[in-house]
């Protein structure tokens, strides 16, 4: 039963030794006014919250045994891929 993403990305989870910093799950897919604000939250963030931060993608998925329903679904994530999301947005 493979699962399929579409690859966008729907939402971001920062989380801190289990503790959320930030969680935003969105209908669609996350544009560029929702990444503005999360650049604020991010560039808040100091060098040891950024360091030990774990990160997580939301993104919709489909599944071969029922191609009709998608579903959201979390994809781990990590500082290099963030830093260079925020780049091309920035």
């Amino acid at each position: 039963m493979p699962i399929y993403s579409d690859g966008n990305i729907y939402g971001i989870s920062i989380k801190q030794n289990y503790k959320k910093l930030f969680e935003k799950i969105y209908e669609d897919k996350i544009n560029k006014d929702d990444l503005d604000k999360f650049i604020v939250f991010y560039d808040n963030l100091t060098e040891i919250e950024k360091e030990t931060m774990i990160i997580t993608f939301y993104t919709k998925c489909t599944a071969t045994y029922n191609d009709n329903n998608s579903f959201i679904c979390w994809i781990p994530g990590n500082r290099e891929t963030l830093e260079k999301l925020l780049i091309i947005i920035r």
